[in-house]
């Protein structure tokens, strides 16, 4: 099980313009202190590519895992928290998502320029 896969709302998107109001940052000190510039510039990255993919931020992120559970050879089901059926019809879309080869690489290459554990506090 993947707890989390949205980070705690940071690949959610909602945090690329600061912290909206009544969102967990505004009360989580842990995830307000992780909202760096680098690791903005890095969601926003991430956000660039999932546009080019005519898909969400949140869409591309649990379409990685999901498709990531192919090359690690194990099962890997993510626990997604919604606060709308909106969101949960988006979250759903992500099953049919394709990412190529060259989409999972980019997607790492980015991510890899922030620590995951800045990520998660």
């Amino acid at each position: 099980m993947v707890y989390s896969p949205l980070a705690e709302g940071l690949l959610s998107g909602k945090y690329m313009h600061g912290v909206p109001s009544g969102s967990r940052a505004t009360y989580s000190a842990s995830l307000k202190k992780v909202l760096s510039e680098r690791k903005l510039d890095a969601l926003n990255e991430l956000s660039n590519l999932a546009r080019e993919k005519d898909i969400s931020l949140p869409q591309l992120a649990i379409a990685w895992i999901i498709q990531k559970q192919r090359s690690l050879g194990v099962s890997m089901i993510p626990i997604v928290g919604v606060s709308s059926r909106q969101q949960l019809l988006e979250n759903l879309q992500a099953l049919e998502v394709k990412l190529s080869q060259d989409d999972m690489l980019k997607a790492e290459q980015i991510a890899s320029t922030v620590r995951v554990a800045d990520l998660l506090g």
